[in-house]
């Protein structure tokens, strides 16, 4: 068929014995969809949520999962061939028996506690590389080899970034040293693993509400962990975007914080009110923020955070949809 959809609400689909080749689905939604027995060859998906699907029994060949979401879905006996799955989440879903041949299953991650590069190839295998007393040169020249030995080309690491990164010693040669920030560190990783849960449940309440909301993801750029919710464009030109997240810090904030942002930016005027916890930050950039002093500094931190979370990011949907955005 070799078609393209954006957006597009698949939930329910009946695609029993469905065949596809070349398709590509970005952003859209598969919950409760029934892809039992399907074929499909060459397909991509991006961005995805497959909420409740069953896949029971389908063949995937050539297909690529990318940044995708599997949340209850039944993979029984499902069979993938030099297939590619990068950035996905698998939440209670059905694994078992699952047949896979060839592809690409590699994926890497950092460990902040004590900063540790790791490469996945599956659970059990897992390439480690301890960044400490180490330059980027030599994690360059590891995670090189590491892809070379997976047949994977290992070129495309030293491609341009799309993105202007601050400068820091570290890119000039400088070695990583973590061993005199081992606190730091391990509280740094807290906060993204408890943000990793709040964030995690506002990604699921958008996608309950049939909105396409991103991943949460690390956002190399800024290192904030985030998820990004595309909002219905009024006009061809008019798309909007809430992003909920946290920032480890920056020349705005020496501390962590969470926030929601919003685009285009509203008049202040219209922008809602807020939990106590925070505020409306209006400098370069429009947020609702809570900053990590006010935080801690709170009975029930993650309950309170939670409610900062839903009430932001609930009034920044409200003033985008009544039209109140400017370009």
């Amino acid at each position: 068929m070799d078609a393209e959809w954006v957006d597009k609400d698949f939930s329910g689909v009946d695609w029993y014995g469905e065949e596809r080749a070349g398709d590509r689905f970005l952003r859209c939604r598969f919950l409760q969809a029934d892809l039992t027995e399907a074929q499909m060859r060459g397909v991509l998906f991006e961005d995805c949520d497959f909420g409740n699907a069953k896949l029971n029994s389908s063949t995937y060949e050539e297909t690529v999962f990318r940044n995708c979401r599997f949340e209850r879905t039944n993979f029984f006996d499902v069979t993938l061939t030099d297939c590619k799955l990068t950035g996905c989440e698998f939440i209670s879903a059905t694994l078992r028996p699952l047949h896979a041949e060839g592809g690409d299953w590699s994926y890497a991650s950092l460990r902040l506690a004590d900063l540790t590069l790791a490469l996945h190839t599956d659970d059990r295998n897992v390439a480690r590389f301890s960044l400490e007393g180490r330059a980027d040169a030599h994690a360059r020249q590891w995670l090189g080899d590491e892809l070379g030995k997976r047949g994977l080309d290992a070129r495309a690491l030293d491609a341009p970034a799309p993105y202007e990164m601050p400068a820091h010693p570290v890119s000039r040669g400088t070695t990583y040293g973590p061993a005199g920030l081992k606190d730091a560190l391990a509280e740094l990783a807290a906060w993204f693993g408890n943000a990793g849960l709040s964030l995690g449940s506002i990604q699921r309440q958008m996608i309950g509400r049939k909105l396409a909301a991103s991943p949460v993801r690390c956002w190399p750029h800024h290192f904030d962990l985030a998820t990004l919710t595309t909002l219905p464009a009024r006009n061809a030109d008019a798309t909007a975007y809430v992003g909920a997240g946290l920032s480890p810090g920056d020349e705005y904030y020496d501390e962590p914080y969470f926030y929601v942002s919003v685009y285009p930016e509203p008049d202040p005027a219209a922008l809602p009110g807020l939990p106590t916890l925070g505020h409306w930050h209006l400098r370069d950039f429009m947020a609702a923020v809570a900053t990590a002093h006010k935080i801690v500094a709170v009975k029930n931190q993650q309950a309170e955070t939670d409610d900062f979370l839903r009430a932001a990011v609930d009034g920044a949907i409200k003033v985008l949809s009544n039209g109140h955005g400017r370009d």
